[in-house]
């Protein structure tokens, strides 16, 4: 048996089903959802559709374990608002894994408050973006052991991805003589 609950996403992406609480995608929040709670698996419907279904966890009683929270969910809002990640209080959980736990303390030491939530929130759109989530961890780490905090310029050129090789257009300009002769005619 399925069990149904109908829930509405908050304004920080965030669902409590069973006391565990849940990202979903921020274009849901503000939205009353259908959540048909499956043993393995939430699935989310707004009417008739579904528009997310996230794997269901269970409150972990040695660590106390109580949220699933996934940045990818939230980073497109948060790039709006990067001062709100100091206070948020999933900032922990929205830190993906213990290397941007350490990324988060070396700048939130070595910057300026405002500007170390700029860089930790363009840190995890740049991850998201170019899909180098543990490569760009590593590189950020290197650069902290020499005692330098990578910009985030040096670090969207060198995960940037390019499309694909424009060809080289030359482009012909004709006198303005010959749009005079066209004219008389």
């Amino acid at each position: 048996m399925v069990d149904q609950a109908v829930i509405r996403v908050n304004s920080t992406s965030t669902i409590v089903i069973k006391k565990i609480t849940y990202s979903v995608p921020s274009r849901l929040c503000g939205e009353v959802l259908r959540a048909h709670i499956h043993t393995d698996r939430i699935e989310l419907y707004l009417g008739s559709d579904k528009v997310f279904e996230v794997k269901r966890a269970y409150i972990d009683k040695k660590t106390t374990k109580n949220k699933v929270i996934d940045y990818k969910h939230i980073i497109h809002a948060l790039s709006k608002k990067p001062q709100a990640f100091r206070y948020s209080l999933i900032r922990d959980d929205l830190l993906p894994n213990e290397k941007y736990r350490s990324i988060w303390d070396y700048v939130d030491k070595e910057m300026q408050p405002r500007l170390a939530c700029k860089y930790i929130v363009k840190v995890l759109n740049i991850a998201h973006k170019y899909n180098c989530e543990d490569d760009l961890g590593n590189h950020i780490i290197k650069g902290m052991d020499k005692n330098k905090i990578i910009t985030i310029t040096e670090l969207e050129q060198r995960y940037k991805k390019e499309d694909g090789v424009f060809p080289d257009i030359k482009v012909h300009q004709h006198n303005l003589s010959d749009y005079d002769k066209m004219l008389e005619v």
